[in-house]
């Protein structure tokens, strides 16, 4: 584990079909998609478990400071990459 987290803020996310979405992390264990719906999430070093919520099943991994990437299978590119704002 790097020690890698997930600042708390707005993260815009953009690529692929999705278009640009918002996704708020709120702690270190909870998000809120743009519709309002809570998910939880842990990470396991870089990788993020998104464990139920909107983002339930996706792959995700902490990029750097304020980034992450989505993928809806494991690669190690993301088609959907999200900055905080």
């Amino acid at each position: 584990a790097t020690g890698n987290s997930l600042t708390p803020g707005h993260y815009a996310c953009s690529g692929g079909a999705a278009g640009t979405f918002l996704i708020e992390i709120v702690d270190g264990s909870s998000y809120v998609d743009r519709a309002g719906t809570r998910g939880s999430y842990s990470l396991d070093g870089d990788n993020i478990d998104f464990a139920s919520g909107s983002l339930a099943g996706y792959y995700a991994r902490v990029l750097g400071h304020g980034k992450f990437g989505l993928s809806s299978e494991a690669a190690r590119s993301f088609s959907v990459v999200c900055n905080r704002k």
